[in-house]
């Protein structure tokens, strides 16, 4: 749910709010702490990453969304 949020928005004028690492919890109704949990884990597999405050997905984690939608 994540990836297919962040890849909704990304490059986007309202990407770094929608996107934003303090702000996506709200976006997805998650909670701060399991928010952070799932993005450390997301970027370990080396599905997205973090520039100027808010998430990006790398090109796997954009060929892994494609798959899903």
């Amino acid at each position: 749910m994540m990836l297919c949020h962040i890849y909704t928005h990304m490059n986007t004028p309202v990407a770094a709010i929608e996107n934003g690492i303090g702000t996506i919890h709200e976006h997805l109704n998650w909670k701060p702490d399991y928010t952070h949990q799932a993005a450390s884990h997301l970027k370990k597999q080396g599905l997205l990453y973090v520039t100027n405050g808010y998430y990006m997905l790398t090109d796997k984690g954009v060929a892994q969304v494609k798959e899903i939608i």
